[in-house]
């Protein structure tokens, strides 16, 4: 089992080596059965599959945006096995020009191997703290 430390670092190297380009750095910090999961109401809602199903989220995500920042302003352990990233999320969409900012909440879940198995994307930051204590069995 990761310890808050390792769990906070997870997250914390995992959003900075993706956000500067480096996608190898942050592929190796995943487990190759990892599951992404954007809820209903989020972009690309639903659920992938390995690292090929990260990839083609990340990619959709991308596509969208002509210019894209994230600006950590916490991470906190969660239970025994999460960490979530409270995230600045500030863009300008392609082609439509428009600027969108908002705060938004990346949730880890490392395995026993100390690499992240899930990752979860939720707009709403209290929602992203209820769902990760109910995988965690916290009231």
């Amino acid at each position: 089992m990761a310890s808050e430390r390792e769990r906070v670092d997870l997250a914390r190297r995992g959003i900075d080596a993706y956000t500067q380009g480096e996608l190898e750095a942050a592929l190796e910090l995943l487990s190759p059965e990892i599951e992404v999961y954007s809820p209903p109401g989020t972009v690309n809602a639903g659920t992938y599959r390995g690292i090929d199903g990260f990839l083609d989220w990340t990619g959709r995500w991308n596509e969208a945006w002509e210019r894209f920042e994230r600006e950590i302003q916490r991470i906190e352990a969660v239970g025994d096995r999460h960490a979530i990233a409270v995230v600045n999320q500030r863009g300008v969409g392609r082609g439509s020009g428009v600027e969108v900012e908002q705060v938004a909440a990346y949730v880890f879940e490392l395995d026993a191997k100390g690499q992240a198995s899930y990752f979860a994307l939720y707009n709403d930051v209290e929602e992203a703290f209820a769902a990760t204590r109910g995988r965690e069995g916290i009231a």
